[in-house]
């Protein structure tokens, strides 16, 4: 058991650093921000505790402590509900709009034209919007680089602002 445990927490820490990519990209082919990382990350441990809870119901200790039981498959099944939530999420950049959305939950759209500024910072850039939305780009994130280029080169054409005097 644990080696199966061990095994399962270098998967999710591979599957966490490997399945990053530079660029991700919609069905239409509009660049976006996924996080599918941290969703195949957790799969493995969402495994674990689903086979610990099976050996664990299979094994002699489970008429003494049977909550012990339901705590392992609890935990597996939010878990393996949590990876579900995570594949699904997407941050969208469209031609006139950013779509940001966890499918069947939420849906947020900002136009493309409500851009302020991005926010360079090299380990958590930031993309800021009018009325104080920001889009903050984690480093679990996978596809920020054509991400960001597709916004650093929507805000360069951009007009400047007015300058007040």
């Amino acid at each position: 058991m644990n080696v199966i445990g061990f095994l399962a927490v270098v998967a999710s820490v591979a599957l966490l650093l490997l399945t990053r990519r530079t660029a991700e990209h919609d069905r239409a082919g509009n660049p976006a921000l996924l996080l599918r990382p941290p969703a195949l990350a957790l799969l493995p441990l969402a495994l674990l505790f689903l086979w610990e809870a099976f050996a664990y119901k299979t094994g002699p200790s489970y008429g003494r402590a049977p909550f012990a039981f339901y705590a392992l498959l609890i935990f597996g099944l939010l878990l393996l509900a949590s990876s579900a939530i995570l594949f699904g999420f997407r941050i969208t950049v469209e031609p006139k709009r950013v779509v940001k959305q966890i499918p069947l939950l939420w849906k947020r759209i900002v136009p493309l034209s409500h851009l302020v500024e991005i926010q360079d910072d090299p380990l958590i850039p930031v993309v800021v919007f009018t009325n104080q939305r920001k889009i903050t780009i984690l480093p679990l994130y996978s596809g920020v680089g054509g991400f960001l280029e597709y916004l650093r080169a929507y805000h360069a054409e951009l007009p400047a602002p007015p300058r007040e005097a």
